[in-house]
């Protein structure tokens, strides 16, 4: 089964976003810009946090199986799973938060988007 390890060392890196980009041309995956975030894969978001500035974050989501439709349900009543199931430190916490709250905005205010189905 797969344990969420595809081999990638996500981080802010030059050298790791190289090595994600070659991971991706050789398998054929990538994160499509406009997709809808419900619909990523754990790779997909993790990529997407990865870009945000978020590795150490994506490395931890994509390692649970987190994909998009799971992420975008985390709020802050999630602060204490995140911290202790996950080891995110309190900045890591709040930047995903920041960064979830402002997709979900995009999302809401896309054309044909309905905030209400995830």
């Amino acid at each position: 089964p797969f344990d969420g390890d595809v081999g990638v060392s996500l981080s802010s890196g030059g050298a790791d976003r190289q090595q994600l980009t070659e991971w991706e041309e050789r398998f054929g995956v990538a994160v499509p810009r406009d997709a809808d975030p419900c619909l990523w894969t754990p790779l997909q978001l993790a990529q997407a946090l990865d870009e945000a500035g978020l590795g150490e974050t994506a490395k931890e989501l994509l390692a649970q199986g987190v994909d998009g439709r799971v992420a975008l349900t985390l709020t802050r009543k999630d602060d204490d799973a995140l911290r202790d199931e996950m080891g995110l430190v309190l900045a890591e916490r709040r930047k995903l938060l920041v960064f979830l709250t402002d997709l979900r905005a995009r999302e809401e205010t896309s054309p044909g988007s309905d905030p209400t189905v995830f």
